[in-house]
C-alpha cells in the first residue's frame, strides 16, 4: 500500500485544510439538509475525491446517529465503501466514459433504488471532460433527481462546465494546502513510517508539491524508497532538482553580469537532466526574497545557511529594486514559454542575453530601458494618440529587411471590421511556405492605427518565427498584394488567443508543434 492511500482522511476530523468544505458538510448532515447534487471544484490533490467518500461514507452508515457526522467505519456499509465494493457508491471517470452513452447508462441506474442503504450516490470525477451532448443527458437527471439520488461532481477546470450544471449545484472551492500543514503532514508521516528525513528535506519536497498534499506524500513515498539517511542532497537528486548552490550561484553571476558563467550553469543543468520549469520556479522564489529583503524585511532570509545570507546581502547591493521586479516579469513569462519550448532552456537564455546584452551595452542606463520590450505592445494598445511610439515601432519595422521586389502602392480606404470578417478566406487565398501558414493559422486582426496593422499571435514562439527577416519578407509580401496599399505590419503576442486555438491550447501546444513547424521551413 502506498503512503497516499494508508495517510489518506478517514474522519472528516482527519481532513487537512478545506474547513470551510468540511464545516458546511457535516452540518448538513447534522441537520438533515444534504443537498441531491454538489460541486467540487480546485486544483489537483486538494482532497475533493477524498470529502465526496467520506460524504458518501456518513449518510450510508448503519450505525451513525442524529447527532452525530462521522461514520463509524465498522459497519458494513462502511467496509464496502472503503474497500471499494459498494454497489450504492459509483465512482466515474469522465475521463475515460465522457460520452452521452455512459451517462444515458446512469440515468438507468438512478432510477433503482439503493440496496440496503439510504442514498445511492454517483460520483464524478474530471466531470469538465464530460461531450456537450453529456451535459445534456446529465442535466435533466440533476433537475429531477429521485430522493435517494445524490450527485457529487469534481473538476479540476471548473470554467469548461456548462453554466446549468452549476446552477443546479452546490459548488464549493477546494484550496491549495498551505505550506505548513503539508510540512506538518510530511513530518508526522516520516515519524509514523520510520523515514530518516531531514528538515530541509521535507521542506523541499512540500515546496515542489506546490500546494498539493497529495503530491507531497506521493513524493515523500517516491523519496522514501532510496533508504538510508535522506538528506537534501539526495532528495534534490531523486527529484531532479538543481542544487541550493546552484541557485544562489546562479542568480550571483546574473546580477553580476557574468554571461559565460550564467550560461555554464543554465548549461551543467540541461546536461543533468533537470526539469527548467522547477528552476525558473526556484530562481523566482529567491528573487522574490530578495526584493522583500531590500523592501526591509529582513525576517525572509531566516531560512538561509549564514553562507547563504552573506551571498544574498552581496547580491543585493548589485541590483535595484526596480530591475528586480523587471527581472522577475520576465522569468515568470520564461517559466510559461518554458513548458511549450522545443529547447527547454532557451526561454532562461533569452532573459539572460537580453539583460546582459542592455546593461553591458548602456552606460548609466534606465532600468525601464529594460521592460520596453514588454510594455510596448501594451502602451500601444493603451494610448491610441500617442503618436511618437507609433513611430518607433514604423523605424522598427522598417529595419526587418524588406524586400526590394515588394512595390508599395498608393493608400487607400481601409475598412478594418470588414477585413477581420474575411480573415480565414483571406488566409485561404494566400500561397505562402507551410511555415508561414501555420503561423498565420493561429493568428488574428487585432486593430489598425494609421498605416500599421497590428495583428495578435497567442505565443512568442509564433512572434518570433513571424519577425524573422525571411518570413516577415514573405508576409509583407502576401498583405502588399492583398491590401493594395501601403501598411506596415506589427505582430503583438496575446496569451488570449490561446483559449480560442482550436487544436493548440495551453495544454497541447508541445514541442512537437514548434518541431514541425521547423521542419516545414526546412522541407516547405
Amino acid at each position: 500500500m502506498n503512503l497516499y492511500t494508508k495517510y489518506r482522511s478517514k474522519q472528516f476530523s482527519e481532513v487537512i485544510g478545506q474547513q470551510h468544505v468540511v464545516k458546511v458538510l457535516t452540518n448538513a448532515i447534522l441537520h438533515d439538509r444534504v443537498a441531491h447534487a454538489y460541486l467540487f471544484s480546485g486544483p489537483r490533490g486538494t482532497g475533493k475525491t477524498t470529502l465526496a467518500r467520506l460524504l458518501a461514507k456518513s449518510l450510508n452508515c448503519e450505525n451513525r446517529k442524529a447527532n452525530e457526522f462521522e461514520s463509524c467505519d465498522k459497519c458494513n456499509s462502511c467496509k464496502e465503501i472503503v474497500s471499494g465494493s459498494s454497489m450504492d457508491i459509483i465512482e466515474i471517470d469522465a475521463a475515460s466514459n465522457r460520452g452521452i452513452d455512459e451517462i444515458r447508462q446512469l440515468r438507468e441506474k438512478v432510477k433503482f433504488a439503493p440496496s440496503g442503504k439510504k442514498y445511492k450516490i454517483f460520483i464524478i470525477d474530471e466531470v469538465h471532460m464530460l461531450t456537450r451532448e453529456a451535459f445534456n443527458a446529465l442535466l435533466k437527471t440533476l433537475e429531477e433527481p429521485p430522493k435517494h439520488a445524490i450527485f457529487i461532481l469534481a473538476t479540476t477546470e471548473l470554467h469548461k462546465v456548462p453554466d446549468t450544471i452549476i446552477s443546479r449545484t452546490q459548488q464549493f472551492d477546494f484550496k491549495l494546502h498551505a505550506f505548513a500543514d503539508i510540512v506538518a503532514q510530511l513530518t508526522n508521516i516520516a515519524k509514523s513510517e520510520k523515514i530518516k528525513i531531514d528538515k530541509e528535506s521535507i521542506e523541499l519536497i512540500s515546496q515542489s508539491a506546490q500546494g498539493g498534499l497529495r503530491d507531497a506524500i506521493s513524493l515523500l513515498d517516491q523519496v522514501s524508497n532510496m533508504g538510508g539517511v535522506i538528506d537534501e542532497k539526495v532528495t534534490r537528486e531523486i527529484l531532479g532538482l538543481t542544487t541550493h548552490e546552484s541557485l544562489i550561484q546562479f542568480v550571483d553571476k546574473f546580477f553580476q553580469k557574468d554571461l559565460k558563467s550564467t550560461l555554464d550553469i543554465i548549461n551543467s543543468i540541461n546536461e543533468n537532466g533537470a526539469d527548467f520549469c522547477q528552476f525558473i520556479y526556484e530562481v523566482l522564489e529567491i528573487l522574490r526574497k530578495l526584493l522583500l529583503f531590500k523592501s526591509g524585511y529582513e525576517k525572509i532570509l531566516n531560512n538561509f545557511t549564514e553562507i547563504d545570507k552573506k551571498k544574498i546581502v552581496s547580491i543585493s547591493r548589485n541590483v535595484d529594486k526596480q530591475t528586480l521586479v523587471l527581472i522577475i516579469e520576465k522569468l515568470l513569462k520564461a517559466y510559461t514559454d518554458t513548458k511549450y519550448a522545443s529547447i527547454t532552456q532557451l526561454p532562461l537564455e533569452i532573459v539572460v542575453f537580453e539583460y546582459m546584452d542592455v546593461t553591458d551595452s548602456t552606460t548609466d542606463i534606465d532600468s525601464n530601458e529594460l521592460i520596453k520590450p514588454i510594455k510596448k505592445e501594451k502602451i500601444i494598445l493603451e494610448k491610441n494618440d500617442k503618436k511618437d511610439e507609433i513611430q518607433e515601432i514604423k523605424k522598427e519595422i522598417k529595419m526587418q529587411n524588406k524586400p526590394s521586389k515588394t512595390v508599395r502602392k498608393n493608400k487607400i480606404n481601409f475598412k478594418f471590421e470588414e477585413f477581420s470578417n474575411k480573415w480565414s478566406d483571406i488566409l485561404k487565398s494566400f500561397k505562402g511556405s507551410g511555415l508561414l501558414n501555420s503561423l498565420l493559422k493561429e493568428a488574428k486582426p487585432m486593430k489598425v492605427e494609421q498605416d500599421i496593422l497590428f495583428i495578435a499571435v497567442p505565443f512568442n514562439f509564433h512572434k518570433d518565427k513571424l519577425e524573422d527577416k525571411k518570413v516577415f519578407a514573405e508576409v509583407n509580401e502576401l498583405f502588399d498584394n492583398y491590401l493594395a496599399q501601403s501598411m506596415s505590419i506589427k505582430f503583438v503576442v496575446d496569451e488570449t488567443l490561446v483559449k480560442e486555438m482550436p487544436k493548440h491550447d495551453a495544454n497541447n501546444f508541445s514541442s512537437n508543434d514548434a518541431l514541425s513547424m521547423d521542419a516545414s521551413e526546412i522541407f516547405g
